[in-house]
């Protein structure tokens, strides 16, 4: 798999679909629902105002970085409320779990990784702490702490 840091760049360049080098209102708001999460325009606001830091009224990638990282990071500043959030937005079916069928469309269709099976069932086997066959919250935090997977290099 493509170092996290990589990954977020391939779904900023995916999302920036105008090339400008960042994520605009309506770009962010698509990006939201590709990952299944319904976004108005005025929360896609908010959210580019709260993380915008040179207050352009864009996302340039270190700020789509920090977005991220305030949205899972564990321990961080956000409350649990946001971590869940983005746990939603990959539970596609609102079932509180996320099973292999939701990760393969994550990894595959959004962050366009391309897994095979066989690595999907690795991931499953090691976020998947209770052997249950499927994702919940806390396996959910655990993996991306372990993975790092929104934390910038």
């Amino acid at each position: 798999m493509a170092h996290s840091k990589e990954v977020l760049r391939e779904v900023f360049d995916k999302s920036d679909t105008n090339g400008n080098g960042a994520i605009e209102v309506k770009e962010l708001v698509s990006l939201m629902r590709a990952a299944g999460q319904t976004i108005t325009r005025p929360e896609a606001e908010a959210l580019i105002r709260e993380f915008d830091k040179n207050s352009n009224g864009t996302l340039e990638f270190q700020e789509f970085v920090t977005m991220m990282n305030a949205f899972v990071e564990k321990g961080g500043h956000r409350p649990q409320s946001e971590k869940q959030r983005i746990f939603d937005l990959l539970d596609q079916n609102q079932d509180g779990v996320i099973s292999k069928s939701e990760l393969k469309f994550v990894m595959n269709e959004i962050l366009k990784e391309g897994m095979s099976d066989t690595e999907l069932d690795e991931m499953m086997r090691e976020a998947d702490t209770d052997h249950d066959g499927v994702i919940n919250f806390d396996e959910f935090n655990a993996m991306a702490a372990k993975m790092k997977i929104f934390n910038s290099c």
